[in-house]
């Protein structure tokens, strides 16, 4: 291949001159790039990012609807329609039922991420969720004390994490 040279005047001198400079084609700074682009990110999201993408959206999820329905249960016309123990009871429920929503868009939004290992990644992530919601209400004899609700909860991380798989095209 020959090597062609553009003659690119710099700047006129005192004499009226014009110094010159040599410029190569491959030093064109306006010359389109000559190779593919090469990034170092694979098409599969990454597992660590997965797993934090899921648990904080499943724990925004119970944050913003733990939040709400505390503020529903403070309203006047709530607290004098019921008495004490069939708010904590609604509550409980209300709270369960908030848990089972984020557990699914965790496990959810966990396997959009991954795009592989989607159920795998998801499964952990609902782990991962309720043993910190565990923790964070040990002593406390609230929605995580029912095993029944861990379990659903678990599901619904998994399903969560299958209804991902799908939306990402897999099988």
């Amino acid at each position: 291949m020959r090597e062609r040279s553009l003659v690119i005047p710099m700047d006129i001198t005192h004499d009226g001159s014009a110094p010159v400079s040599t410029l190569r084609a491959e030093d064109n700074p306006y010359a389109p790039p000559r190779s593919g682009l090469v990034t170092g990110a694979s098409s599969h999201g990454k597992a660590l990012d997965a797993l934090l993408a899921g648990f904080l959206a499943a724990f925004a999820v119970t944050s913003i609807g733990g939040f709400v329905l505390r503020l529903a249960m403070l309203l006047d016309a709530v607290q004098t329609r019921f008495d004490h123990q069939q708010l904590a009871i609604a509550m409980r429920q209300s709270i369960q039922v908030v848990g089972v929503v984020a557990a699914l868009a965790g496990g959810y939004l966990c396997a959009r991420v991954a795009r592989h290992r989607e159920i795998s990644l998801s499964a952990v992530q609902g782990a991962l969720v309720l043993a910190v919601g565990y923790q964070t209400a040990a002593g406390d004899a609230g929605a995580l004390a029912d095993t029944r609700f861990l379990a659903i909860a678990f599901a619904a991380s998994v399903l969560g994490g299958l209804m991902g798989r799908l939306q990402n095209g897999g099988r």
